[in-house]
């Protein structure tokens, strides 16, 4: 219940120029002002560490800057899950990560209760982190992107994603 988007399967992503753009329906259909939870849950695997690289997005795409309302993504040293809220505040979970060559499973979620919009990043079925974010998100007309995010250039990639679940809400720790 409440599933947005599933794939099946591995994708891989070369980390130069390659991404998946899904467009704007799930963006649309969450709209703006958007109070509700919403979950990601997939496998990845990085070829390596040495850079920035988007995993998923939910992004103008249009080269505003960092500011996009929801992005995963590896950086040198860990993985990001951050939420953008609709007046610009933004809040980033982090987990120190550089295990290339390996699949692990992350599920992010943004719980979207109206006191304290909580974010959870759970890395291969343990809770690494949490955070608030006071805002709720802005998400009519922004794109859901695979394998990259946008912050002056676009973040690519060097690895590959499978089984990538997005869902309307927030899934308990039982579900994970």
């Amino acid at each position: 219940k409440g599933t947005q988007f599933v794939g099946t399967g591995s994708t891989s992503f070369d980390g130069d120029d390659d991404w998946i753009d899904c467009g704007t329906t799930l963006g649309d259909s969450l709209g703006d002002g958007y109070s509700g939870g919403l979950t990601i849950s997939l496998w990845f695997k990085a070829n390596n560490f040495d850079d920035d690289g988007g995993i998923v997005a939910i992004s103008p795409m249009d080269g505003g800057g960092d500011d996009d309302p929801i992005q995963l993504r590896i950086s040198t040293s860990d993985i990001r899950f951050r939420t953008q809220g609709s007046s610009g505040g933004e809040d980033t979970s982090n987990f120190a990560f550089t295990t290339a060559n390996v699949w692990t499973h992350i599920v992010a979620i943004y719980d979207g209760t109206k006191s304290a919009n909580n974010q959870f990043l759970y890395v291969n079925g343990d809770l690494k982190e949490t955070n608030s974010q006071s805002e709720t998100l802005d998400l009519d007309g922004v794109k859901l992107v695979f394998g990259t995010y946008y912050n002056v250039g676009y973040k690519n990639l060097d690895g590959s994603l499978k089984n990538v679940a997005i869902w309307s809400r927030a899934l308990t720790a039982t579900e994970i």
